[in-house]
């Protein structure tokens, strides 16, 4: 019963990363608890996680060389993780959220440590330059000529 009503609704909307709107007392406790407990190197373990679930997509899976021992090491260091945090770190704030605010307390805290995790992912200096990498084909000229407002 536990799995269904608090883990998989944090596994599945764990991968949108961008946290819910509106979040209670417990919730906003749950969510500070979590980010406070979780290590640079959790963070790691967690967008490893995100990654491997959405290269699992048919669409991704030529692009993404994830091997099955890889992927089950990953959903190991998650489910060690999430044990952790809820089970022991954040052990009063995970019982309060789901006492008071529901299985959706789970989901938006979880989707805190997402944005976090994705947020350092992002910020190295080798992913900005790849993500940049489209400009060489964009004529930016063009762009702004399409765009420019037209002259009274």
């Amino acid at each position: 019963m536990f799995l269904n009503r608090v883990v998989l609704p944090i596994v599945l909307s764990s991968l949108l990363i961008a946290p819910h709107a509106s979040a209670g007392t417990y919730t906003d406790k749950l969510g500070s608890c979590i980010l406070g407990a979780t290590t640079a190197q959790d963070q790691q373990h967690f967008v490893e996680w995100i990654f491997s679930a959405i290269a699992s997509h048919p669409s991704i899976t030529p692009y993404a060389n994830i091997s099955i021992q890889k992927r089950d090491e990953i959903d190991k260091n998650v489910a060690k993780l999430l044990e952790s945090l809820i089970g022991d770190k954040c052990k009063s704030e995970a019982s309060d959220a789901l006492k008071y605010e529901g299985t959706a307390s789970f989901v938006t805290a979880f989707q805190l440590l997402g944005a976090a995790s994705t947020e350092q992912l992002l910020t190295a200096p080798e992913v900005s330059s790849g993500m940049q990498g489209f400009l060489k084909y964009v004529d930016l000229v063009k762009l702004a000529k399409k765009i420019k407002p037209s002259q009274p």
